[in-house]
C-alpha cells in the first residue's frame, strides 16, 4: 500500500535523482551510467536534517557532496559530521561554507540543493543560475506566485538544470 509518506519520500528522491543526472553529459534526458559518480554537489542551508541531500546519497551511491553551506556554524558542523559519519565514500572531500557566494564561486561545484528557509530561495536560485549551476530548489520554491514567475523567468534565459 502507498501512503502519503512514501510517496512524497519516493517523489523526493526522484527528483533528486532527476535533478542531479543532467549533470553528466550537456543532454538532460541521459541517464546515469552505474560506473559514474556525480561529483560536485552542494547543499545550501543544512536545517530541517538536510532530507533531501540524505535522501539522494542514500538511494544513490553515485552522488558525492562536496559542499555543505548555513549561516548557523554551530548547525553546520553538526550535520556536516552527522554526514560524514552516515556517508564516508560520498562526502570524502566535502568542505564548510557559511557564505553560499563561496559555494557558487567553487568550479569544481556543479549543483546545489536550495534547502534554505523560503524567504531566500529566489535570490540563491538567480544566483546559482547566474553561475552555471544545476539547481534543485526545496518547496515551497516562492512565496508568491509572481516570484515563482521570475524564477521560471530567469532559469529561461540562464537555460539552467532546475528541478522541485
Amino acid at each position: 500500500m502507498t501512503t502519503r509518506r512514501n510517496f512524497l519520500k519516493n517523489t523526493t528522491m526522484l527528483a533528486a535523482g532527476l535533478g542531479v543526472s543532467p549533470l553528466l553529459s550537456s543532454s538532460p534526458l541521459r541517464s546515469y551510467q552505474k560506473e559514474e559518480v556525480i561529483n560536485g554537489i552542494a547543499v545550501i542551508g543544512v536545517g530541517m536534517g538536510c532530507r533531501d541531500l540524505q535522501g539522494a546519497l542514500t538511494d544513490n551511491p553515485w552522488v558525492h557532496c562536496v559542499g555543505m553551506c548555513d549561516v548557523n556554524k554551530v548547525r553546520l558542523e553538526e550535520q556536516l559530521a552527522r554526514f560524514k559519519k552516515d556517508f564516508p565514500e560520498q562526502t570524502v572531500s566535502i568542505k564548510a561554507y557559511t557564505d553560499f557566494r563561496e559555494v557558487l564561486a567553487n568550479k569544481e561545484i556543479d549543483g546545489v540543493i536550495i534547502a534554505t528557509p523560503d524567504h531566500w530561495h529566489p535570490y540563491i536560485f538567480a544566483e546559482a543560475l547566474k553561475a552555471g549551476k544545476a539547481i534543485y530548489v526545496e518547496k515551497p520554491v516562492g512565496n508568491s506566485i509572481s516570484e515563482c514567475n521570475a524564477m521560471m523567468d530567469f532559469q529561461k534565459k540562464y537555460k539552467g538544470v532546475v528541478t522541485t
